[in-house]
């Protein structure tokens, strides 16, 4: 149970990062992009990646794989239609 609440903390964490990433990389031009995001690209995507490998790892070891995949298919609905619009309100209001 205690890795289940884990494994859904780590994802909510990954979450808002995933959709920052992405709507950074939507601006073709490097001087749209938040500075801070140029600065440190590698750091957000390897951070990101180690969090959804985490979380879905705990997740499917928790759950098991009929779970998992559908907590895959939740959490990327989540993140689109909950996390990108916050996101880009919140950091891209140019």
């Amino acid at each position: 149970m205690w890795l289940l609440i884990l494994a859904i903390v780590i994802l909510f964490i990954s979450a808002p990062l995933t959709s920052y990433i992405s709507l950074c990389y939507r601006h073709e031009e490097r001087y749209l992009r938040p500075m801070i995001f140029n600065r440190h690209e590698t750091l957000f995507i390897v951070s990101d990646l180690l969090f959804l490998i985490a979380g879905f790892g705990a997740l499917f070891a928790t759950a098991g794989w009929k779970w998992g995949l559908g907590g895959l298919a939740i959490y990327w609905v989540f993140v689109v239609f909950v996390f990108m619009p916050i996101v880009s309100r919140r950091f891209f209001s140019f």
